[in-house]
């Protein structure tokens, strides 16, 4: 993982009350860069992510490739970046495109229909269980609501 990425974070909210005043400081973070492909098309959702994110902070709402291209050509490397997506079907993308990282914090899927409880705020589909395992191999998984929490093993929590 490039020294640039201080976290990588599962969390459906993208940018809320947890990620804005307990992860950013935690981390000491320079930029969130949020990486969704619809949110990087859609107006509203980068005004209302610009107005959720800290002041002070920089932001970045870029589709999946467009962040693996930015982050792999060392346009971040003197800033401390906290990555946030929505679900694993961007992680994968964003894995696929060439991202290499070593850590990814599971921090927050909703329950849905077809979805499995694991832990408190997060839910998995058949198709997130399989994203997990699929990429365990190269990525460690863990799990944290917010910075105070004790980091979990994500994968032995998937187990049941």
């Amino acid at each position: 993982m490039r020294k640039e990425i201080v976290n990588v974070r599962i969390d459906e909210r993208l940018i809320h009350g947890q990620i804005a005043a307990a992860w950013t400081g935690y981390l000491k973070v320079d930029r969130i860069m949020v990486i969704d492909a619809a949110a990087a098309k859609t107006e509203i959702q980068k005004i209302a992510l610009k107005m959720a994110c800290p002041q002070g902070l920089k932001l970045s709402i870029l589709s999946p490739a467009k962040a693996v291209e930015n982050i792999n050509s060392g346009k971040y490397e003197k800033e401390r970046v906290f990555i946030v997506v929505k679900g694993t079907e961007t992680l994968k993308s964003i894995v696929e495109a060439g991202l290499k990282l070593d850590v990814v914090n599971v921090g927050n899927i909703s329950g849905k229909t077809n979805t499995r409880f694991v832990k408190k705020a997060v839910n998995v589909t058949p198709e997130d269980e399989k994203v997990f395992q699929e990429l365990s191999a190269e990525i460690r998984f863990t799990s944290q609501l917010v910075p105070t929490d004790p980091e979990l093993d994500f994968m032995e929590l998937l187990k049941g």
